[in-house]
């Protein structure tokens, strides 16, 4: 390895910035032999090759600079650090003012969960002229780079006068493992700027996720920015596509490839002022994306996921595997990558802080890997009605061959038609696993949002007996469902001989899923109709359904008529 090393260092010693104040420069020039370089290494920027390099701003504060371009012979960067302390005293680059560099060689991303794989590389030399390298490792830690050795020429120049330190760095190709100048690579970067006490390590603004490689920048050999993820790096394919209604999407487009799926989401918020921030969520053009992975319907698992993604890219998300049917505790928040997840938001031109001009896209790509899925189909929730989140039913369906239906297995059901209340309808679809109502009432001027604090006062309520086990007495793990116009509901069982009011499930009152038991609600023929899905996970994975009975009218619940079965209709497994 080559090491060309230029110095006017006067502070490097455990005096730190004290000694920080010498103003004399001297250069000694070394010219070396620059066989495997595009340019003479000396830390300035002096080569018309550099005219039209890329150029970034990263790091501390912002002071730190590249530029850097595809040579001929390697990949060529300087970088120009701003830096009134310059500190060099221990044996690890991360403890010392430094830079860093991560390719991935390869561009592809985040096949293995997001974590470096071995085509990609990392490089950290700071301004004593030690140099770590790192290759990826596909083990899954929490730290994934592994020690390794690259044969690379760098310069450095320290320039006390001007309170600022150059790097000159050439990779060449074979050093990565290719024969010639790719198209393109990802590249991502890092800083740590050193002090007495401490030392802090910054990369670009949106772009810290340096240990996953679906998150680089994509540079191509004509020194250009063509995306910033790895992963969306191919131009998103639209094979799938539906166009929703109001305060949705504008439109959802979903791909797959082997590992994964990708999905674009496109909003409307024009003429609104875009607002960056990195600590209120809320209000701020923050978008919320519900994905059912294994598109089998019925309540929320843990192949369904919530996200709430915000324009910078940084985004939360939850499974379906919390407690008692609910969704699990958030992660994310401040990254744009969790696992091998990756978000990425494009902007369409608009500028924040100022108003938005055109629609702003959310892209998304879901690996597969970490999933148990019998298929590769996901649904995704319509965003217009909020009632129906928790409800994967209603999910919008996306088949590997572009299929695009509305999931809604409540269909062809045995059904009932009354004219007593304001009962049009019930029907029923009970399967061994699983039972589907459908109730139509005529529920005029409903207020879909709304949820007085009164359950009791609620004349819209729909309250619900269910023999669970069919055998035509009321009896224990026999359930009673309220459900609101909101699609918020309340369950409670019926053992030792009562209905344990002063047990009701947890999530009761709050959710429209409680464990194993969702609802949604819609409106049809100008009706309120209240779809439940009841799994028979609410009694036990093992139990069987065979004969369901349903109390099937608002009228008579007083004087224990509702324990009364002559007055329920019963529907049997098909």
């Amino acid at each position: 390895m080559k090491k060309f090393l230029l110095f006017t260092i006067v502070c490097f010693s455990l005096l730190f910035c004290v000694a920080c104040k010498n103003n004399d420069e001297s250069k000694v020039e070394k010219p070396p032999v620059y066989a495997q370089t595009d340019v003479i290494l000396d830390g300035l920027q002096d080569e018309y090759l550099y005219d039209s390099s890329i150029d970034l701003q990263f790091g501390v504060e912002n002071n730190a600079n590249v530029n850097f371009f595809f040579g001929d012979k390697g990949l060529n960067f300087l970088f120009t650090v701003k830096d009134d302390c310059l500190v060099a005293n221990d044996n690890s680059t991360y403890k010392n003012d430094s830079i860093e560099v991560y390719i991935d060689t390869l561009l592809n991303g985040s096949r293995y969960l997001g974590y470096p794989q071995s085509d990609d590389i990392q490089f950290r030399i700071y301004i004593n002229a030690l140099v770590d390298y790192y290759v990826g490792v596909q083990t899954g830690t929490d730290y994934c780079w592994t020690k390794s050795y690259f044969e690379i020429d760098y310069y450095i120049l320290i320039e006390e006068d001007k309170n600022s330190y150059s790097i000159e760095m050439s990779i060449p190709w074979q050093e990565m493992g290719l024969d010639s100048k790719p198209n393109a690579l990802g590249i991502n970067f890092g800083h740590v700027d050193a002090s007495e006490y401490f030392y802090v390590w910054s990369g670009i603004k949106g772009k810290e996720s340096v240990d996953n490689p679906s998150t680089y920048y994509v540079f191509s050999k004509d020194n250009k920015i063509l995306a910033e993820n790895v992963i969306f790096y191919e131009k998103f394919k639209t094979t799938s596509t539906v166009t929703c209604v109001d305060e949705s999407y504008e439109k959802i487009s979903v791909e797959y490839d082997e590992d994964g799926v990708y999905i674009q989401l496109t909003r409307d918020f024009v003429g609104k002022k875009l607002i960056e921030t990195q600590t209120e969520w809320w209000d701020n053009f923050e978008t919320m994306v519900f994905v059912d992975l294994a598109s089998d319907g019925g309540c929320i698992n843990e192949n369904d996921l919530k996200f709430v993604i915000r324009p910078d890219s940084k985004y939360a998300v939850a499974n379906g595997s919390g407690e008692d049917g609910g969704w699990a505790e958030w992660i994310g928040w401040d990254k744009n990558s969790v696992g091998g997840i990756v978000v990425e938001v494009d902007l369409n031109g608009n500028l924040f802080e100022e108003l938005v001009e055109t629609a702003i896209i959310y892209k998304i790509y879901i690996p597969f890997a970490d999933y148990s899925l019998s298929k590769k189909a996901v649904s995704i929730f319509d965003y217009s009605n909020w009632n129906n989140e928790n409800c994967p039913e209603k999910y919008i369906t996306f088949e590997q061959d572009g299929t695009i239906t509305e999931k809604n297995n409540f269909t062809e059901m045995q059904t009932y038609c009354y004219e007593r209340g304001d009962f049009v309808s019930l029907a029923a679809k009970v399967e061994k696993n699983s039972l589907r109502l459908k109730i139509e009432r005529e529920l005029f001027d409903c207020d879909y949002d709304s949820d007085p604090e009164d359950w009791w006062e609620d004349n819209k309520l729909t309250t619900l007996i269910i023999d669970l086990n069919g055998n035509k007495i009321i009896d224990d793990y026999d359930i009673k469902v309220l459900i609101r116009p909101s699609g918020r509901m309340a369950c409670v069982f019926y053992y030792d001989g009562k209905w344990q009011e002063d047990e009701w499930l947890n999530g009761s009152w709050e959710r429209n899923e409680i464990n194993g038991t969702c609802a949604f609600v819609s409106q049809e023929n100008n009706n309120t109709v209240l779809f439940l899905y009841v799994s028979n996970s609410i009694i036990g994975e093992d139990y069987v359904f065979n004969n369901v009975g349903v109390f099937n009218t608002i009228e008579g619940f007083e004087n224990g008529n509702e324990l009364n079965t002559n007055n329920f209709d019963y529907f049997s497994v098909q």
